[in-house]
């Protein structure tokens, strides 16, 4: 199917420095919004690499086929998925 090969986005909210590993959906007025807890600073890339890291493991998708697209210094990030 063509829409199984075409990139997708997931927006985050990211936490980092937090006691536990954890991945959150909450629903909001203005919809679903994702948030990932890491247990890694945001010195020296750790954190987005982690982010990478921890996304690929519990999505079971290649870290390869990942990559952050917008927010690299900033919390809120975008992270696009291609085959």
């Amino acid at each position: 199917m063509i829409l199984d090969s075409l990139p997708c986005l997931i927006e985050i909210e990211v936490k980092t420095g937090s006691k536990l590993k954890k991945f959150e959906i909450s629903e909001r007025a203005d919809g679903k919004k994702i948030k990932l807890y890491i247990l890694e600073r945001p010195v020296d890339n750790k954190a987005n690499k982690a982010i990478i890291k921890y996304l690929s493991e519990i999505l079971n998708i290649p870290r390869r086929d990942m990559e952050i697209i917008k927010g690299l210094k900033t919390k809120n990030k975008l992270i696009k998925i291609s085959n």
